[in-house]
């Protein structure tokens, strides 16, 4: 990526930052720590001016569902919906 000018904040994309990497982490060793992490990626994320998959909001609008889907913590969903109406 080098040249590339990545939206900010960057170690927010799903792509290029954290949030893919800590979505598959949490998925294969589910811990407290890796769901905090992300959650912070996610709620980071949710006013990136980008809003493609891997880089701004739509990503981390996946890595919310998951989590959401995944876990019973309330925080996901309104992640979820945070970002989806700063999407739109």
């Amino acid at each position: 990526m080098q040249g590339t000018e990545l939206p900010q904040p960057a170690r927010a994309g799903f792509l290029t930052g954290q949030t893919g990497i800590l979505t598959l982490a949490y998925r294969l060793e589910p811990s407290r720590e890796l769901a905090d992490e992300l959650y912070e990626r996610v709620r980071e994320n949710a006013a990136n001016v980008a809003t493609g998959v891997m880089w701004g909001t739509a990503g981390s609008l996946l890595a919310a569902r998951a989590l959401r889907d995944w876990v019973s913590d309330e925080r996901w969903a309104e992640a979820w919906s945070d970002g989806a109406v700063r999407l739109l």
